[in-house]
């Protein structure tokens, strides 16, 4: 299984914001603007994928080999689902990440 340490970077502002907003609603919300995304594939250099590169970046990995871990898993696994309709086989987060190696 492939491991892919993702981190979301999102628009927000003082109105539009997961301190005002629940994860979904911030998600689902017409403001909601991917900026990019924060990549880290273990043994390769860190990369950043472009928020409107995201659907082919998801597009061309397949879920069933694919095991994702975020810092704010919570925040970042939705959007990947969401807004993607990327599942992939695995999520954790980085606390049990140790655990797996």
């Amino acid at each position: 299984m492939r491991l892919f340490i993702l981190d979301a970077e999102s628009y927000y502002d003082r109105e539009y914001s997961l301190r005002r907003l629940d994860p979904p609603s911030y998600i689902f919300d017409p403001r909601f603007e991917l900026i990019g995304i924060a990549v880290k594939e273990p043994g390769k250099p860190a990369y950043w994928i472009e928020g409107p590169d995201a659907p082919a970046f998801f597009a061309s990995l397949d879920p069933s080999d694919i095991m994702t871990v975020s810092h704010n898993a919570l925040f970042d696994n939705p959007i990947w689902s969401y807004r993607y309709k990327f599942v992939p086989r695995l999520m954790i987060e980085p606390w049990a990440y140790p655990v797996l190696c």
